[in-house]
């Protein structure tokens, strides 16, 4: 072989192998499909816990995403007693009419099979995107949590994070097309639900008022804020 054709074979090799760790960061960090988190299996005796969500949930835009996602710092602050599962899924809308329905996504089937002894789920601000009013989110928003109802399993309910306006906008949709008016209705109704179906629930919405620096694109919260979510959510569900 001659040292040009080597060359080549090389360059070509190596460059494969960066634009595969690219897109591994890139998927880490923005949450885009190719990269799904790798959560190890639970050991004998630990408490199952799945975090069921959006691009909060699976922690879209956090530096540091493996360690600052809000279910690997909920993990670090419960401890090995607990074994923490991130089910978040970018995009993902609880209704399974809307344009991105999370019970179509391998990742609620797989949170399904987890068979978790806790289960938080935190949906609604994608759904703002094509609003369809509070009847028809509340029935099939109920439909999503009940597919999780069983024997022994507690649920938790969680409220969409508020919503800010970047650059000066003060109406209108915001960051990715959601709709912050809508977002603050299904705050209340997510604790309607909560209420009906005696489940508990933490109100992030109330939580992330107030801090827009959490909100580096008006939407997601940074490292900060998800550690606050972690902070609130082990205080309230688990007692730490």
């Amino acid at each position: 072989m001659d040292k040009t054709k080597k060359k080549l074979i090389i360059g070509f090799t190596v460059g494969i192998i960066l634009f595969l760790l690219y897109m591994i960061f890139l998927a880490a960090f923005f949450g885009i499909g190719v990269y799904k988190p790798c959560n190890a299996k639970a050991k004998e005796g630990q408490i199952k816990v799945a975090c069921v969500g959006d691009s909060i949930t699976f922690g879209y835009g956090a530096t540091n995403w493996f360690a600052k996602n809000y279910p690997a710092q909920l993990q670090k602050i419960l401890g090995k007693e607990y074994r923490v599962h991130n089910y978040g899924y970018s995009g993902a809308m609880a209704m399974k009419s809307g344009a991105l329905p999370y019970s179509g996504t391998k990742t609620y089937k797989k949170s399904i099979e987890y068979d978790a002894d806790i289960v938080i789920i935190k949906h609604g601000s994608n759904d703002s995107k094509v609003w369809m009013g509070k009847e028809a989110f509340k029935k099939e928003y109920i439909e999503l949590v009940k597919s999780y109802q069983k024997e022994g399993t507690v649920i938790w309910l969680m409220t969409p994070a508020n919503t800010y306006y970047l650059y000066g906008k003060t109406e209108g949709p915001t960051t990715a097309s959601i709709q912050g008016k809508y977002v603050t209705e299904m705050r209340d109704i997510v604790i309607e639900i909560a209420g009906e179906l005696g489940l508990g629930c933490i109100d992030i919405y109330t939580l992330t008022s107030n801090h827009p620096e959490w909100f580096p694109d008006g939407i997601h919260p940074n490292a900060t804020g998800l550690e606050e979510i972690a902070k609130t959510v082990a205080k309230e569900v688990f007692g730490k």
